[in-house]
């Protein structure tokens, strides 16, 4: 299997030897295992138009003439033996950059690791093409060569960790890894660009602050995420002593007790700005804002147990804040929110994890339409567990979000997580169904709604707000992402999908009712053909093996489609 893939894709490269290298097809001087050639002779290897790949489902459709076998049985039994009696003709260290290339991406991970251990020159060769990313899967991983105790005296692996992008790291027992390691790898990653450090509760974070001040090792880092926790009996250190090497840093997230908000007096001490344009902080420390004042993006988190009072007044320093994000449990336990928003001007998305029911008043300054003009993306919502009922948002409070909809009818991002809406409000529906104006949300490209249904209600009537919901969806010709959950209802039966007829641009569709009625296969075929760039399909209820049905009937005609 792998000579087969291997010739193919030599003979197309010397067949195109002429086609111009790209990003994705870079010429083989950049490999050190492909000796060098004139760019004349340089071939190129288009990317397969549908590979799957490990981390998620192919993001373009191809004919079936188009897809290579699945790669997943190639390498499974390999051996030095059998790699050497496959690639006969073809030394792996005479193989262009670009047949590494495709063979790297081709594969998945596991069978790419399974030939590299076959031999030192196909660990080489494919070193450049892998372990690019390392996260939790791949600690996790038994052949995943960095853990302790396996390379200490092995140079060979050296080469590898050159390659290393982003890394993601967390210091517990199952991941293995110390901090007094993690102090000896960083300096081996000088091309890191993202890294994340999550240490456990009890243990100090004073080895791993040691290593990010050292400004030599991380001047290529634009992203840092700190999730550190504090040891017992030391002090605070300012962010600014920690990332101070980081000079191209754009994004920076932190959390835990580590850190702490420097004075007036220091920031006149050590005074500059960062190019920081994300930002992730507690909403008790805003004292950073004061050195982003290019930053586009904001997410205040909450850590805490009770609701304590936050003043964000800081953030109207950010005169180009893009996207603002409330996350947390605890709630929408801000002050100056209104004073804010006449601020900002280039705002494009508000999202607000949860917020109770008594602070929707603070939402008063979104009817304006002249705070925040540019707003696009509007996400409300209430973090329920799992045994918690789902809260009907009241009627003053449905008014208010109602209002605010009608006056930026230009919002493509709506979701209300956690409360449901009484169908016939939200619409603007008499009760007697025969007024139908318009939706609140004319524009809306991504719409997010729970309806409700009391359990005094009888299964007509909830039919029919179901069946209305549906008609009023349907006349969103621009939507691209439904979501509509049916809480506690009782309905026999549905109008099943046809009511997504006039949605032809819909690519991702959720639907939750809990009211016993099963989607058949032949309701989504149907639904298929009218919506044909539907790549996302999430129905509740629908049995694994009804699943497996679509997932195959699609996958058959080489249609990118994901069925949950």
């Amino acid at each position: 299997m792998v000579q087969s893939i291997i010739n193919k894709m030599y003979n197309s490269s010397h067949n195109n030897s002429s086609a111009p290298s790209s990003p994705l097809n870079p010429p083989s001087s950049s490999s050190p295992s492909s000796p060098p050639r004139t760019p004349s002779s340089s071939p190129s290897l288009a990317s397969p138009p549908n590979v799957k790949r490990k981390d998620g489902p192919s993001t373009s459709l191809a004919n079936d003439d188009d897809v290579l076998p699945p790669p997943s049985k190639a390498a499974r039994h390999l051996n030095e033996a059998d790699i050497s009696n496959q690639t006969r003709g073809h030394s792996v260290k005479n193989l262009p950059s670009e047949i590494l290339l495709m063979i790297a991406t081709f594969l998945v991970r596991k069978d790419v690791v399974q030939c590299m251990l076959a031999c030192k020159n196909w660990q080489h060769a494919l070193c450049l093409y892998i372990w690019t990313e390392i996260g939790r899967n791949q600690w996790m991983n038994p052949l995943f060569p960095l853990v302790d105790g396996k390379i200490d005296d092995d140079v060979s692996f050296d080469h590898r960790r050159r390659q290393v992008r982003k890394l993601e790291w967390s210091e517990n027992d199952n991941l293995n890894l110390s901090s007094e390691r993690m102090a000896t790898m960083l300096p081996l990653m000088p091309g890191l660009k993202k890294l994340s450090l999550t240490a456990a509760v009890f243990q100090a974070p004073r080895t791993l602050l040691s290593v990010l001040r050292n400004h030599r090792l991380l001047t290529m880092v634009t992203s840092v995420d700190l999730h550190l926790r504090q040891f017992d009996g030391e002090d605070a250190l300012p962010v600014r002593e920690v990332v101070q090497g980081c000079e191209d840093l754009e994004h920076l997230g932190i959390n835990g007790t580590w850190f702490r908000d420097e004075t007036q007096q220091e920031i006149k001490a050590h005074p500059g700005f960062w190019k920081i344009q994300s930002l992730s902080v507690p909403r008790t420390h805003l004292g950073l804002l004061y050195r982003c004042p290019d930053l586009l993006a904001l997410a205040l988190t909450s850590n805490l147990t009770n609701e304590v009072e936050t003043d964000i007044r800081p953030i109207a320093q950010c005169l180009k804040l893009e996207r603002l994000k409330f996350v947390g449990r605890v709630g929408f336990a801000v002050d100056g929110f209104a004073a804010v928003l006449p601020q900002m001007r280039c705002l494009t998305l508000l999202v607000i994890d949860h917020i109770q029911q008594d602070r929707f008043g603070q939402l008063e300054g979104l009817r304006d339409n002249k705070n925040a003009p540019g707003l696009k993306g509007f996400e409300l919502g209430r973090v329920a567990t799992p045994v918690q009922a789902q809260e009907l948002l009241t009627e003053v409070n449905q008014a208010m979000v109602i209002s605010i909809l009608r006056a930026r009818p230009d919002l493509t991002n709506f979701k209300l997580k956690g409360y449901t809406v009484d169908v016939f409000r939200f619409f603007s529906l008499e009760e007697d169904g025969q007024s139908m104006p318009s939706c609140p949300c004319p524009q809306v490209r991504e719409l997010w709604l729970e309806i409700h249904g009391a359990l005094e209600v009888s299964a007509d009537i909830m039919q029919r707000n179901l069946e209305l919901t549906y008609k009023q969806v349907s006349r969103i010709k621009s939507l691209q992402s439904l979501t509509l959950k049916c809480t506690r209802l009782d309905a026999s039966n549905t109008s099943g999908l046809n009511f997504l007829t006039n949605a032809t641009k819909l690519k991702e569709l959720r639907l939750s009712n809990p009211s016993g009625h099963v989607w058949s296969l032949s309701e989504i075929t149907n639904l298929m053909e009218v919506v044909p760039r539907l790549q996302i399909l999430d129905l509740m209820p629908l049995t694994r093996q009804d699943r497996g049905k679509v997932n195959k009937y699609f996958r058959d005609r080489g249609k990118g489609f994901l069925c949950f």
